[in-house]
């Protein structure tokens, strides 16, 4: 080969080389012009009146109100305000990482589309405040003796609309793959099975069943018994704890009717706890398609008997009546709050959870009472004829002697 051949080859090698390297600079350095800047500089958190959240085409929106943040197309239910404090709050500290330059497809790779999960933030007047695309996670490698594989520590955003991207140390999962449903308060009751003292079923055409805990070896037994029946097995764990970690499924239309929902005659359950608060759950019919069913929830404070009948000396009284006081007030106040938290909605609670409160008296009580033998009632009517008087023997005797005496 001549050498003017090999200095032309050399020449355009070189250039060769320096376009791929300007490329490999655009497509993948990160550039110095965001790094280390807020996120959302101009957001203030106080300013926030909607959250709308975009994702496979279904839109979520919170709104803010007097009351509180409440789901827009749950009928404005409740959100879960500690999931929405979290994510909220921490967008304040979020600052950027890296911003790098990438090329159309590469912005698809990393999932930064039109398509792509979203999530604005509005002000009252619905002035978008600041907008940001979430992109794909970012992952880190993990180490070559770690069998599980990487784990993520980003995420690629965009927020100006899918112009330029940047990668950010936060996930921000609570806005990916948003639904309403994912946003609702869900947890509606705890109460543990060892608080509760009684339960009753009853309604919807159903024979009444009521449970008592036996206070000598804490067993569950039926108060209601009549002759001819028999316990046929204890109270299954599932009853007693029937409002522990109850949490809805979903939320009713307000717009349906108690006939629609079940509720005109519902099943009723009554669980009695030992600080004297009544819980009683109205169990209707199921959704279309489904098995879990309608519930509406109150609470009551009916009393604590038994602190109030436990014999006290007097040296004792004095304290144990203030104890007794503060905690009558402390359980009142809770019934009241759980009221005004729960009492104005209808539920879709799981299925499993309204198994254990609507069972039938046959699932625990065997046998058939025995009818008792009905009353005679003795007491003479109005209409009935009155009995006849007959003479007696002596009477016979007299009006034969006074014949004779003639």
């Amino acid at each position: 080969m001549k050498r003017k051949q090999i200095i032309i080859l050399l020449i355009a090698a070189v250039a060769l080389g320096g376009v791929a390297y300007l490329t490999s600079l655009k497509n993948a350095t990160p550039s110095p012009t965001q790094m280390g800047k807020w996120l959302l500089p101009g957001l203030s958190i106080n300013d926030i009146a909607a959250i709308r959240m975009t994702s496979k085409g279904s839109t979520t929106t919170l709104n803010a109100s007097k009351d509180g943040w409440g789901v827009e197309s749950k009928h404005g239910y409740p959100a879960n305000y500690e999931k929405l404090h979290r994510a909220v709050i921490g967008l304040a500290d979020i600052k950027i990482a890296h911003e790098i330059s990438v090329t159309d497809a590469q912005k698809a790779d990393m999932n930064i589309t039109e398509a792509s999960d979203r999530v604005q933030f509005l002000d009252a007047k619905e002035t978008v405040l600041g907008d940001i695309i979430l992109g794909d996670l970012r992952t880190r490698e993990a180490a070559p003796e770690n069998p599980y594989g990487g784990y993520p520590n980003g995420r690629f955003i965009s927020t100006d609309g899918g112009k330029s991207v940047v990668v950010i140390s936060e996930t921000l999962e609570a806005f990916s793959g948003a639904t309403p449903n994912s946003w609702l308060d869900t947890d509606l009751l705890s109460v543990p099975g060892t608080e509760v003292t009684s339960i009753r079923i009853s309604g919807n055409k159903r024979q009444p069943i009521s449970f008592a805990r036996n206070p000598e070896d804490d067993k569950w037994v039926p108060t209601d018994l009549v002759q001819g029946e028999t316990l046929s097995t204890n109270m299954s764990p599932t009853v007693q704890d029937a409002l522990n970690y109850l949490q809805l499924a979903d939320v009713a239309d307000p717009s349906l009717t108690d006939k629609q929902l079940g509720m005109d005659d519902p099943v009723v359950f009554e669980s009695m706890t030992k600080n004297g608060v009544l819980y009683v759950v109205k169990l209707g019919g199921s959704p279309k398609n489904s098995e879990d069913r309608y519930a509406r929830i109150s609470a009551s404070y009916i009393g604590n008997a038994q602190a109030v009948d436990t014999p006290m000396t007097v040296a004792e009284d004095a304290a144990a009546r203030k104890a007794i006081v503060a905690e009558t007030n402390k359980a009142r106040a809770d019934a009241e709050i759980i009221n005004a938290r729960l009492e104005k909605w209808t539920y879709i609670i799981p299925s499993y959870k309204a198994d254990s409160m609507t069972k039938l008296r046959e699932d625990y009580i065997d046998g058939t009472p025995v009818a008792s033998e009905p009353e005679i009632d003795t007491t003479p009517t109005a209409s009935a004829p009155k009995d006849v008087a007959k003479p007696d023997d002596s009477q016979k005797v007299e009006t034969e002697t006074k014949a004779e005496d003639k």
